[in-house]
């Protein structure tokens, strides 16, 4: 039993001989290589940092955020408007597109939209400095309200020609269309068509500035314009607007609408499509 017990401790001592003996050599491999040991550190460490560092954030360049595009000149921009008085009464509304800063709308928004961006909104006050203009008087043109008119007139062979499509033959009679009213021929010699205008006596004619209502006699065509206030009429001046009228004239104003007006508009910006200068360049 004593021998049994002797060996047991004999047995416990080797085992921790041998713990001493591994940690010793533990000890002294550090030792010996510490400085091996301490760069293998901190190189892992640093590893370990880098990687954390590349993770992709909303800011990192691995997942950059795209800037938002903001108007500049030459860019074509779609905006949603309202146009209104100063008291906020609401004129128009819509969707406009048009190319930034090259002068294809009024100054006043011209100018207001550059450094807007993508679905942003703006309340713009306009003058008339910056608008449509201050008004002109000098722009109202007074017309009469009844025209005389001649029954018979010349015109050319070659224009009638072109014009009807065929070739005058006196005592017939032509309508070609958009014309309100018939010609008839009257005499043809080689060069030069007389006709005369046919139309039914007092008969209305609707138009988009009024109502004319057409006489006639044998010499002349009378015809008595009721004008539409307000209403707006193209001409080779340009568009004008049925002013005012008494009994004799009528006053066609030349001036814009909101001449002389200041006006609010809101607007959001809907679409910005870049100016492509690389492009302008090669087209030059």
């Amino acid at each position: 039993m004593k021998e049994k017990i002797t060996k047991n401790k004999t047995k416990a001592r080797m085992r921790k001989f041998k713990r001493k003996e591994k940690k010793s050599a533990w000890l002294l491999f550090l030792k010996k290589y510490k400085l091996h040991v301490l760069i293998l550190v901190i190189l892992l460490i640093s590893i370990a940092i880098v990687l954390v560092v590349r993770q992709p954030t909303a800011t990192s360049p691995y997942n950059p955020i795209m800037p938002a595009k903001s108007i500049e000149i030459g860019d074509i921009v779609t905006v949603a408007y309202k146009t209104m008085y100063e008291n906020e009464t609401v004129i128009e509304s819509g969707n406009f597109t048009f190319v930034a800063g090259r002068g294809y709308v009024i100054k006043g928004i011209d100018n207001a939209v550059i450094g807007m961006k993508e679905g942003e909104k703006k309340r713009i006050l306009v003058t008339p400095e910056e608008g449509y203009g201050t008004y002109d008087e000098k722009k109202i043109i007074y017309y009469p309200l009844v025209r005389k008119i001649n029954r018979t007139l010349p015109i050319s062979l070659q224009d009638f020609e072109d014009f009807f499509n065929s070739t005058p033959i006196v005592g017939e009679t032509y309508q070609a269309s958009g014309m309100p009213w018939p010609i008839r021929v009257l005499n043809v010699t080689d060069n030069t068509v007389i006709v005369s205008h046919e139309p039914e006596d007092n008969i209305s004619i609707n138009q988009s500035y009024g109502v004319e209502i057409v006489r006639k006699t044998d010499k002349n065509i009378i015809v008595t314009l009721i004008p539409r206030i307000g209403a707006r009429i193209q001409t080779y001046l340009g568009i004008m607007t049925v002013k005012s009228a008494n009994s004799t004239h009528i006053a066609l104003d030349l001036n814009h609408p909101f001449a002389g007006k200041t006006l609010l508009f809101d607007i959001k910006v809907l679409s910005i499509e870049k100016y492509n200068k690389t492009a302008e360049s090669k087209r030059i």
